[in-house]
């Protein structure tokens, strides 16, 4: 689902995956490895140790409609193994919430983006569009979350 209002626009997605809540867990609050799941997403650098805890912060590179986007990712609340709110600054301001529910091998990941696009984007693209363009990238991202962690 997403919606939008005049400051931003919001998607939220939720997918079952074949993977305990810790394996998932684990998985997204690894900052190396979100580039395998995340469309346009070049790379997250400067990453501090792991795990990662509240007021943690690394570097990224987004590339979103040919638009090359350098920020910050700054974790807000983590709670193992359900709950990774973070928040982006610079290029782009985004709020990103990951919900995992479940037992054994089958949870269930909720993910919530709110965003503002960026001026130079917005130029380019009518919002209508973007915002399916978003609906279907987060739909990626949890399916590839999905399809690595179930090999």
């Amino acid at each position: 689902m997403t919606t939008k209002n005049m400051e931003k626009i919001k998607v939220i997605k939720s997918l079952e995956i074949n993977a305990s809540p810790e394996k998932i867990f684990n998985f997204i609050t690894d900052p190396s490895k979100i580039p395998s799941i995340l469309p346009g997403l070049i790379e997250n650098s400067n990453v501090p140790a792991l795990p990662l805890t509240a007021g943690a912060e690394f570097d990224y590179k987004y590339q979103m409609y040919g638009v090359m986007l350098d920020g910050k990712w700054i974790v807000d609340e983590i709670e193992s193994p359900k709950l990774y709110k973070a928040h982006t600054t610079g290029g782009s301001e985004s709020w990103w919430t990951q919900e995992i529910s479940g037992d054994g091998d089958k949870s269930t990941v909720t993910l919530t983006i709110e965003y503002k696009m960026p001026d130079g984007i917005l130029a380019k693209i009518k919002s209508d569009a973007l915002m399916s363009i978003n609906d279907k990238e987060a739909d990626h991202m949890l399916h590839n979350l999905k399809t690595i962690l179930e090999m």
